[in-house]
């Protein structure tokens, strides 16, 4: 699987999210983060969901990230 095309995938995941989930306030910090994950095939079939949580302080915008690096990987350890 060509790495672009993973990140471009985990990307566009995060835009449908975001879409479905408006922001309340993009300034707010957050205290503890809980990440949850879930990895799908073409057809839609979950292939690995997981969670974590990490005390951290950080604006919403990189916690995104830090949760699609995380996805990614995720992915990648478990040769996905």
């Amino acid at each position: 699987m060509d790495p672009s095309f993973l990140a471009h995938d985990a990307m566009s995941f995060v835009h449908e999210f975001n879409e479905a989930n408006p922001s309340r306030n993009r300034r707010a910090l957050v205290s503890q983060e809980v990440w949850g994950l879930a990895l799908r095939n073409l057809n839609g079939e979950t292939l690995f969901s997981a969670c974590k949580k990490e005390d951290i302080s950080v604006d919403p915008l990189l916690a995104e990230a830090l949760g699609v690096r995380w996805a990614l990987q995720v992915a990648t350890d478990q040769g996905l």
